[in-house]
């Protein structure tokens, strides 16, 4: 068995505040986040309060209308793809994060994660100069019918654990492009790599609220921004079945199901038992990504725990299933 010796990340070692205006701003208070194979506390993260929230949807509020949505959608593209050249510079550094903060094997983080990150901020940086209006046909004389795409404003960009960055990007990446700006909430027990990479953003030009980051609880923060006036749009992954309104995994062992699925009500407990329960006290949820079957794929996991039967049946259609031990905070 290979061992991989955690590596001297300054990162860790600095405080954590929360990333508003393209400034850092403290938050009202903090929690731990943790390296889910040891228990070993990694950071102190910073909890964002109602107050933070409105700076944040304000900061990306101003941004939007004083000058992201008007940028030449050349120069757009440019600081996009700059942003993912700058991920690629530090991409080992991510993936180790990744691994830490999350538990996924280091192969997954590099080559799923953090390279997926890099070329999805490319693809959108390109898409920033391809979004056009069209010029439709009228039967009425006299008339000429336009139609014109234009950014929706501000979007909150929520995230869950199990692909924590690259979940923040799929979001992020659009959006830009579309010359929106975002307030990105990354899941409670993962918010390492979205701090660091919101560490990037002004290394990479990108003007001052066009990115903003908060992070804390989903009932509490992702709360706060879904139900906010000043959002426009909600760009999110995870639960939602058990309390309407929470904008992220409220309950201890939901079944995540993302955009793209069919909602078939999966979750009625594995092995039989009720959602919640400790279902043999080894797999904590279940994750269905795009393009999942969640008829022929539950049945699969609750046949049994064995990962490599649960790992089988999921990489078939695009499903990933991991565990995470423990109830969100």
């Amino acid at each position: 068995m290979t061992v991989i010796e955690r590596p001297s990340l300054d990162f860790l070692t600095r405080p954590k505040r929360l990333f508003i205006g393209g400034e850092w701003v403290d938050g009202v208070d903090t929690f731990e986040t943790t390296d889910p194979a040891t228990g070993e506390v990694l950071a102190e993260i910073p909890v964002a309060g109602p107050d933070q929230v409105d700076q944040a949807v304000e900061a990306a509020t101003q941004a939007f209308e004083n000058g992201w949505r008007d940028m030449a959608p050349t120069e757009r593209q440019r600081l996009i793809w700059g942003l993912g050249d700058l991920l690629d510079e530090y991409r080992d550094e991510f993936a180790v994060l990744e691994v830490l903060d999350n538990g996924k094997p280091l192969w997954e983080a590099e080559l799923v994660d953090i390279a997926l990150s890099i070329e999805i901020l490319r693809y959108y940086a390109g898409w920033a100069t391809k979004i056009h209006g069209d010029l439709l046909p009228n039967s009425i004389p006299g008339l000429v019918s336009i139609r014109k795409r234009e950014p929706i404003g501000v979007v909150a960009a929520i995230a869950p654990w199990n692909f924590p960055l690259l979940e923040i990007i799929y979001k992020l990446g659009p959006a830009l492009a579309a010359g929106c700006t975002v307030v990105g909430k990354p899941a409670t027990w993962t918010p390492l790599t979205t701090l660091r990479f919101a560490e990037l953003v002004n290394e990479a030009g990108i003007p001052p609220g066009v990115i903003n980051i908060v992070t804390g609880s989903g009932p509490d923060v992702g709360g706060a921004l879904v139900s906010h006036p000043g959002i426009d749009k909600v760009a999110f992954t995870g639960q939602t079945e058990y309390r309407p309104g929470d904008p992220e995994a409220g309950h201890p062992h939901p079944q995540t199901c993302f955009a793209g699925t069919r909602r078939e009500k999966p979750q009625r407990g594995l092995r039989g038992r009720p959602p919640g329960s400790r279902h043999g006290g080894r797999l904590r949820r279940s994750l269905l990504q795009p393009g999942a079957g969640l008829r022929g794929r539950i049945p699969a996991v609750r046949g049994g725990l064995d990962r490599r039967r649960i790992r089988q049946g999921a990489d078939r259609e695009g499903q990933g299933c991991a565990p995470r031990p423990g109830p969100e905070p």
